[in-house]
């Protein structure tokens, strides 16, 4: 589970930390281009499923017109 928190908008692109697994400390900060939806900056310098997973989110929100500052993508 990945929780995405802290996400400010700006234009087309989002900032956001997230944490995983149900952890209170904040795993990564990304940076994603939603137009694009691309990851343009990542504090853990690589990607991974976490990071893949909020980008997705942060890109479906973003053409829904939804700019929500808290969410909980679960994995199944």
């Amino acid at each position: 589970m990945v929780d995405i928190l802290n996400i400010k908008w700006d234009g087309k692109y989002a900032v956001a930390d997230l944490t995983e697994d149900g952890a209170k400390e904040v795993a990564y900060t990304v940076k994603v281009d939603c137009e694009a939806e691309k990851v343009i900056e990542n504090s853990n310098g690589e990607m991974n499923s976490y990071i893949s997973q909020a980008r997705k989110a942060l890109c479906e929100n973003y053409r829904a017109g939804k700019r929500p500052k808290k969410l909980r993508i679960l994995w199944y």
